[in-house]
């Protein structure tokens, strides 16, 4: 629970170009957030395993995610966030050919076969580097093999994710008093 333990990520949440942005791209002047995620993923020489597959979210019908860089992200190896241009706009059949990870999971060959080589973008940034991507298109994090990774998700929506199924996020009454103008943005956020 980020937002009742962490009340600073609530400034990065609630900044107004991301919000403006968020606006912008999902054409709404109310949006929400869906939920914040805060995550360190280990370096690692494991198998690749559940995001590390390209993928689409299913949460909502709409969806902005911000992704915040929190350490340097060099190169691929630092485990960069990777986009499939263009993949939220022409989908990939879900025929049989292209079920074998799972329903919304792809191989790097199916996606390089589908959309072409050029087509797959790992972005690379600095600490407080922000990403927007919509994420109904094919995604992934690439594994990091030379750092940890630490980031910060910020789902950006129009309606609530999951269709209200999902566990609720709980947030810090105080942020509630600090931040008044920004209260309908965590509509779909239990107060605590």
């Amino acid at each position: 629970d980020p937002l009742l333990n962490i009340q600073e990520i609530f400034e990065i949440i609630s900044d107004p170009i991301l919000i403006n942005y968020a606006k912008k791209y999902l054409n709404s002047k109310k949006i929400y957030l869906g939920f914040v995620k805060l995550r360190r993923f280990f370096s690692n020489d494991l198998p690749l395993f559940d995001t590390n597959y390209f993928h689409t979210d299913d949460n909502s019908s709409k969806i902005l995610k911000c992704i915040v860089y929190l350490n340097d992200i060099n190169n691929a190896d630092d485990g960069a966030f990777c986009y499939v241009k263009n993949s939220h706009k022409t989908s990939m059949p879900l025929s049989d050919d292209y079920k074998n990870i799972g329903t919304y999971a792809r191989t790097d060959d199916q996606i390089e076969h589908f959309y072409g080589e050029d087509s797959i973008v790992p972005i690379l940034g600095q600490a407080g580097t922000a990403i927007f991507a919509d994420t109904l298109g094919y995604h992934k994090g690439l594994k990091p093999v030379s750092n940890d990774r630490y980031v910060l998700y910020i789902n950006y929506v129009l309606e609530e994710e999951y269709g209200g199924k999902g566990l609720k996020q709980k947030i810090s009454k105080n942020l509630l008093t600090n931040y008044n103008d920004d209260e309908e943005l965590l509509k779909f956020f239990l107060r605590v």
